[in-house]
């Protein structure tokens, strides 16, 4: 039966295994017989007769050195069965009865790879700890046993557990060869799962190690989380960082982007434009260059520049089917009646009407204006009647301010009326 093993014929050689047995084998050969019939069908991908086999020999021969091979191969079975547990108590029982014998190295090996999918890793080197089999790991490879399961619930997509075994490594690991790259999948991890402040404090960890590989992404991502939960001067910081430390390119655009959208935000007008201004250098594209133009001018706008600002606003205005747009049109028209130019007012208001454009909010804004030009010249009958046409028509998809304004308006004009 070994030779017909050795040319290849593993279903000859168990037929042939399978007849011994049947015919009557002694104490002496039994196990082996056993033990390589059970290997064959493993080989053959019957696992339930190797199984069978294997379970006989572990359970008639413990004193026989073929005992902690058939538990080794009676967890091999378990794991390709995806009985993980079965196998764990096979290799636990090498270890327990066998920890002398050359299968002991590979029944730890099983183990650890079993518990390092499981994210248990630190049972793991409890168990070794308990059976007095420390010295079979250096302190290093400790390490590196716990990040790596860690690792693994990360990359399987288990980000909740991913927390948990990452938090444990770092707990135990604080000043480790890869507490940088724990921190960014814990960062990540905590992205994954809705907690951003979390997520805050983790990217903010890498960038204190400031490990090359992982500080850009971290930075960007320390960045784009400011930005979301709306602190702007955070986001501005870390923007200006990426500025300096980005190798990749897209990076570098990003950050250059963000930093002028950050300084807007965070109401530094001048430091937003001198930021739009680099940014047009850095051949954006079409979208990046409507908001840089969009930035430029409404920031000029804001800061009383209007002359400045005009020429970006009547750039952006071009298309009013977009919020910049709409936004842009508004405030040219804004700035008609800050100047007294009522006509203009109302020519352009009619135009932007006529536009069809679907940004209700500025047109309603628009609109306002026009009745305010009305009650600027004492015409309060039309005023009135812009202001009610505005709350009959205006349908806002949120709550907003268009119907507090027009009502203090019309409020205003009822105390005329009464005087």
């Amino acid at each position: 039966s070994i030779a017909l093993g050795l040319k290849g014929d593993e279903s000859g050689k168990a037929e042939m295994l399978k007849s011994l047995i049947a015919g009557g084998v002694g104490n002496s050969l039994y196990p082996e017989v056993l033990y390589e019939l059970g290997r064959t069908l493993i080989l053959t991908g019957d696992n339930n007769g190797a199984e069978f086999y294997l379970k006989e020999l572990s359970e008639r021969f413990q004193n026989s050195h073929y005992y902690p091979k058939a538990l080794l191969e009676l967890g091999l079975i378990g794991l390709n069965k995806g009985e993980e547990n079965k196998a764990i108590e096979y290799y636990k029982s090498i270890l327990t009865t066998n920890p002398q014998s050359p299968e002991a190295q590979s029944a730890v090996a099983g183990l650890e790879n079993i518990y390092k999918d499981q994210g248990r890793a630190q049972e793991f080197l409890a168990y070794l700890d308990g059976l007095g089999m420390s010295q079979t790991k250096t302190p290093s490879e400790r390490e590196l046993i716990v990040f790596s399961s860690a690792e693994k619930q990360f990359l399987s997509g288990n980000y909740s557990g991913a927390v948990s075994s990452l938090t444990s490594f770092l707990r135990n690991y604080p000043n480790g060869g890869k507490s940088a790259q724990a921190w960014f999948y814990l960062g990540d991890s905590y992205l994954k799962t809705s907690k951003p402040e979390l997520a805050l404090d983790a990217f903010l960890e890498v960038m204190k190690i400031g490990e090359e590989s992982f500080t850009e992404l971290a930075t960007l991502n320390y960045a784009r989380i400011s930005y979301q939960l709306q602190n702007y001067l955070q986001a501005a910081n870390a923007y200006s960082t990426l500025t300096r430390i980005a190798k990749l390119e897209n990076n570098k655009s990003e950050a250059i982007i963000g930093l002028m959208n950050s300084y807007f935000m965070d109401g530094q007008y001048r430091n937003a434009i001198a930021e739009a201004e680099k940014a047009l250098q850095s051949e954006p594209s079409e979208n990046n260059r409507t908001r840089i133009k969009y930035i430029s001018g409404k920031s000029y706008f804001l800061l009383g520049e209007r002359s400045k600002a005009l020429p970006f606003l009547k750039d952006i205005a071009k298309n009013k089917m977009t919020p910049e747009g709409a936004e842009c049109a508004y405030l040219i028209i804004s700035d008609h009646f800050d100047k007294g130019d009522f006509a203009r007012v109302e020519k352009d208001v009619y135009a932007f009407a006529d536009s069809g454009t679907p940004q209700s909010y500025w047109l309603a804004k628009s609109f306002i204006l026009l009745g305010d030009t009305f009650a600027e010249r004492d015409n309060w009958e039309q005023a009135e009647a812009t202001y009610n046409s505005i709350i009959e028509s205006y349908k806002p998809k949120v709550k907003d301010d268009i119907e507090e304004q027009i009502k203090m308006r019309l409020s205003k004009i009822q105390e005329k009326k009464s005087n």
